[in-house]
């Protein structure tokens, strides 16, 4: 399974395609403090390496929609700044 992963950061959105189900993410915020922490916790550690670096890949607009188009779940969540 695959998730098409809209990335949030309020100033701009960002666009992944990921394996797995990420559905459980969907509508999380990282840094938004009414967030269950262990969600958080896991939402982080997808995105982001140990030294704070992005370990996701992010893509064009295009082959999130072909993904889309292919069954990806679609997941929007995001990071507060």
């Amino acid at each position: 399974m695959q998730s098409a992963v809209i990335w949030n950061e309020i100033e701009r959105l960002r666009f992944a395609v990921v394996e797995g189900d990420w559905s459980p993410f969907q509508g999380v915020y990282i840094n938004d403090s009414s967030a269950d922490n262990k969600v958080l916790d896991q939402l982080s550690s997808l995105v982001y390496g140990e030294e704070g670096q992005e370990i996701i890949e992010f893509c064009e607009i295009e082959e999130f929609a072909k993904a889309i188009k292919l069954g990806a779940v679609a997941v929007e969540c995001g990071f507060l700044p």
